[in-house]
């Protein structure tokens, strides 16, 4: 039988986290480096980490290492207080990966969130154990000169080449043009969705 995979966004298609990750990345920037509202930080989170995301805010300003890196422990730190007091899935993610786990697709899911923030939100919904397996923004190992993106791309070919599983074979689905452009470099069945099909 032909092992099949499916690999999918974590963060807008899954869990809707994008309201929570808006509001810690314009709590931290806006406390130390400038002020960046909550409009504006979606933006500069498609396709990104928060530390990316941070640092992308910080090229606009003037300011130092010290400050970038308080405004991303601000952030982080914002973002797992909201992520504690729930975070909703997507509408008919459940559904979607539960159907995909009955016709012996693999679910595998990248996320622009951290590894805790992520398995969190999977425990609360009952479906870590109808995931593969995820590869998350703070992920080891990391090379540095790539974003979080092509390292989790990485990752997640090596992890599958491992279970004989091509990425030509996958199909993947990214929410923003930007992570479907990163992912169409790996995988060549890329769709970019609002909500997962």
């Amino acid at each position: 039988m032909v092992q099949r995979a499916v690999i999918v966004a974590f963060d807008g298609l899954v869990a809707d986290t994008q309201s929570i990750r808006a509001a810690a990345l314009a709590e931290g920037v806006s406390a130390e480096i400038t002020a960046l509202s909550e409009a504006n930080a979606v933006s500069l989170l498609h396709g990104r980490s928060l530390g990316e995301a941070v640092a992308a805010a910080a090229l606009v300003a003037t300011c130092d290492d010290t400050a970038r890196e308080l405004a991303t422990l601000r952030a982080h730190r914002r973002f797992r207080a909201l992520v504690t007091q729930g975070v909703p899935l997507c509408r008919g993610a459940s559904e979607w990966i539960l159907a995909r786990a009955a016709q012996s697709d693999r679910v595998v899911l990248r996320a622009d969130s951290d590894r805790r923030d992520v398995t969190h939100v999977l425990e609360l919904a009952g479906l870590e154990s109808f995931i593969a397996f995820f590869r998350c923004a703070d992920d080891r190992p990391i090379q540095h000169d790539l974003s979080s993106q092509h390292n989790a791309w990485r990752a997640i070919a090596a992890r599958l080449a491992m279970r004989q599983v091509a990425l030509l074979d996958c199909r993947v689905f990214e929410q923003d043009a930007m992570s479907a452009a990163v992912a169409r470099g790996y995988a060549p069945h890329v769709w970019r969705v609002d909500t997962l099909p």
